[in-house]
C-alpha cells in the first residue's frame, strides 16, 4: 500500500523536482499546466507577495496575473476542489470492453493549512462528500451544476454513503463529453498566516449496475485534487489559485481505494519534520492494496500514457492563453473563473 507521503510526492513532483506528469494529456482542455501535470500558483501566499519571486517560489506561474488589482489584493477565503476529465489516448470510448457501467466514488475530503506563525497544521475542511456537477472539459461552462440534476449519473452509494458519478456524453452541443467539478464550502483564512497547504481525498471504482458487465478494468477516468483562494477585491475576475495535483487514472476497485493529494511543498519540505500533519503520516491507501493499472486481462488493456515532457512555466503571454476573462452566469448567481477553474460562491 502506498503511504500518504509517497502519494503526495508522486502526485506533485517528479524525482528531478519538476512538476509531476499526468497519466494522460487532458483531452479537449485548453493549454494550461493542468492539462499536462501538477502545478502550484499562489501557493502559501494569498496576498500580493504571491507575485514576488523573493517570497513565492512559484511566482513565475502567476506572472500572467501580475497586474492591478490582482496583484494588490488579499485573498481571505479558500476552498477545496476536485475535477475529472478524459485523456487524449483513450478519449470517449475508454478501453475495449467499456460499456459505461462504472461509477467513480469520491469521498474523504480534507484541506489542511499550516500556520506560518506557529508551525501548527489545522484541518479546515473535513467533508465526507462535496457539492458538484457536470461542466465542459475546460472547467468553465456549467451544463449541470448539481448532482441532483442527473440522478441517473450520480448517487450516494447505498453501501458506503459516498458520492459516486459517471461522466455525461451529450449527443448534441459543443462538447463530446462533460467533465466533473466539485467544491467544498469556502472557509475564512488569515492571508498572511499560510505556511503550507495540503488538499486530499479518496477515490475508487464501483459497478453501477451489477446485472451488466463489470467494465472497471476498461475505464479511464482522470482525477485531480486542488484548492483555491478567493480575492477580497470584487474587481478581480480572472486569477490564479493555490494549486492542483496531476491528473491520474482512478484504478482502485472498491473495496480498494487510492489517494489524490495536492500540496504546496517540495519533496524535501513535505518529508521534513513538521512537513505534514501527524495524522496524515499514518495514512496509506486502503483496502489491502490498490489495484494495479488495468489489464491485460478480461475486458482490459494496458494503460498507455503518452509522453508529454516536462511542463515549463508559462512566462509570457500567459493571460491571453487562458482565454477571455470575465464573469459568467451561474445557478447561484455568481461564478468566478481563474485559469479555467470555476469557483462557486
Amino acid at each position: 500500500m502506498a503511504s500518504f507521503l509517497d502519494v503526495a510526492v508522486s502526485d506533485m513532483r517528479q524525482p528531478s523536482g519538476a512538476w509531476a506528469i499526468a497519466d494522460d494529456v487532458w483531452w479537449l482542455r485548453f493549454e494550461s499546466g493542468f492539462k499536462y501535470g501538477s502545478s502550484v500558483q499562489m501557493g502559501d501566499y494569498p496576498n500580493p507577495l504571491a507575485f514576488n519571486s523573493a517570497y513565492n517560489p512559484y511566482a513565475a506561474e502567476v506572472a500572467w496575473a501580475n497586474t492591478p488589482p490582482t496583484n494588490q489584493t488579499t485573498w481571505s477565503r479558500m476552498n477545496q476542489w476536485y475535477h475529472a476529465g478524459l485523456g487524449e489516448t483513450y478519449t470517449l470510448n475508454h478501453a475495449p470492453g467499456w460499456i459505461n457501467n462504472t461509477y467513480v466514488m469520491v469521498w474523504g475530503h480534507e484541506l489542511w493549512i499550516k500556520s506560518r506563525a506557529t508551525g501548527n497544521w489545522t484541518r479546515r475542511v473535513n467533508d465526507l462528500n462535496l457539492d458538484g456537477g457536470w461542466i465542459d472539459p475546460n472547467i468553465v461552462g456549467w451544463q449541470y451544476p448539481s448532482w441532483s440534476l442527473l440522478p441517473n449519473d450520480s448517487r450516494l452509494n447505498p453501501e458506503t454513503g459516498y458520492r459516486e458519478w459517471r461522466m455525461v456524453y451529450p449527443t448534441t452541443g459543443e462538447w463530446p463529453y462533460l467533465g466533473i467539478h466539485a467544491w467544498s464550502t469556502m472557509i475564512t483564512i488569515d492571508p498572511y498566516d499560510v505556511g503550507g497547504v495540503i488538499s486530499l481525498f479518496r477515490s475508487s471504482l464501483t459497478v453501477r449496475d451489477p446485472a451488466k458487465s463489470d467494465d472497471r478494468d476498461s475505464s479511464r477516468f482522470l482525477l485531480a485534487a486542488g484548492s483555491d483562494y478567493m480575492p477580497d477585491d470584487s474587481r478581480v475576475v480572472l486569477y490564479p489559485g493555490c494549486g492542483g495535483s496531476r491528473m491520474k487514472f482512478v484504478r482502485a476497485k472498491w473495496p480498494n481505494w487510492q489517494l489524490h493529494v495536492m500540496h504546496t511543498m517540495t519533496e524535501a519540505q513535505i518529508r521534513a519534520s513538521g512537513g505534514c500533519p501527524a495524522e496524515l503520516l499514518a495514512l496509506s491507501e486502503g483496502g489491502g492494496a490498490v489495484e494495479p493499472p488495468p489489464g491485460p486481462g478480461p475486458g482490459g488493456t494496458t494503460i498507455i500514457a503518452p509522453t508529454v515532457g516536462e511542463w515549463q512555466p508559462l512566462l509570457v503571454s500567459g493571460k491571453a492563453a487562458w482565454g477571455a476573462s470575465g464573469v459568467t452566469g451561474s445557478p447561484s448567481g455568481k461564478i468566478r473563473r481563474r485559469r479555467g477553474i470555476v469557483l462557486m460562491e
